[in-house]
């Protein structure tokens, strides 16, 4: 009977250390990010499709019926999901927000929309025209954001008076 108990103690104690690395692993940082930019990357995909700028696959439309099922299938629902994980991944600091002054002519928001393209291929880089037009905030990972820094300043150098 005595080592029957024994058995059961050494068993609680590895199911324990087991659970507490499984804990720990799911809540590093390294795993959130892969969480975080898995769902933004998803939410953006579902909106493009919503668009019709995406073709619609199998696994999507079964995203969409659960998304349905919670009355989030909605362009404003999606696009809530992208700020959501997008702020995530900011605080986790894989992505960085910044801000640069802009020219206020509308050649220039339109070569912005125009070359920022490339810069925004899997949902994670973002950028927000303020009401003015002479403030735009970008998201982006920072080993990217020298890239927009060169962006804005080809810009301001050839509209700016």
């Amino acid at each position: 009977m005595h080592s029957y108990s024994k058995r059961k103690i050494q068993c609680a104690v590895v199911l324990s250390l087991g659970l507490l690395g499984l804990l720990a692993h799911f809540s590093s940082d390294r795993s959130q990010i892969r969480y975080h930019l898995a769902a933004l990357q998803r939410a953006g995909h579902l909106s493009d499709v919503l668009a019709g700028f995406a073709p619609q696959t199998r696994s999507d439309r079964v995203r969409r019926v659960f998304a349905l099922l919670n009355r989030n299938d909605t362009s404003s629902g999606y696009g809530e999901s992208c700020e959501k994980h997008r702020e995530a991944l900011i605080r986790l600091g894989y992505l960085t927000r910044q801000e640069f002054v802009f020219p206020t002519q509308a050649l220039a928001v339109a070569e912005l929309r125009t070359n920022a393209l490339h810069l925004m291929n899997d949902y994670t880089a973002t950028y927000s025209l303020s009401e003015s037009h002479a403030l735009v905030q970008v998201v982006a990972r920072p080993a990217e954001m020298s890239a927009w820094e060169e962006l804005f300043g080809e810009l301001r150098r050839r509209y700016s008076p």
